[in-house]
């Protein structure tokens, strides 16, 4: 059996088999397959991904820096389950970079149009006080 690297990586990470299929638009007859020839042991209910686990799954690297989500995406918001609620990825980012929830919405700073990097996004308040130092600034 020839064996997916993407799969098989998301599988060592500890990616349930039904996210790797969607993640990945395959079946889970495959993923379950791939998984068993790896000689992986099924997730059981105690065993879960923390927050940033989760995150990082589903992103992929875009250059300089950049994250891009390929992910689940909600009415146009990329988004993911944290402990059985709906958050935005870039909200998970702002988290995870900042170990605060953000106030207002979370862009990416860095111009990069749908950018989910924790070190490129920023809240209301950081917006607004570039703008106080540099002057107005379309971002």
């Amino acid at each position: 059996m020839k064996i997916r690297a993407d799969i098989a990586d998301l599988l060592h990470q500890g990616v349930p088999v039904y996210r790797i299929a969607a993640q990945l638009h395959v079946g889970t007859k495959t993923v379950t397959t791939t998984r068993d020839a790896l000689g992986i042991a099924p997730l059981c209910g105690t065993q879960r991904l923390d927050p940033a686990q989760q995150f990082y799954a589903r992103t992929a690297p875009d250059g300089d820096g950049h994250l891009r989500w390929t992910g689940y995406v909600n009415a146009g918001t990329p988004s993911l389950t944290v402990r059985n609620q709906r958050v935005s990825a870039a909200v998970m980012a702002f988290r995870l970079q900042y170990d605060r929830d953000p106030v207002g919405n979370v862009r990416p700073g860095c111009g990069y149009d749908g950018c989910v990097a924790p070190a490129h996004v920023e809240d209301r308040p950081m917006r607004e006080q570039y703008a106080a130092i540099f002057g107005e600034v379309t971002r």
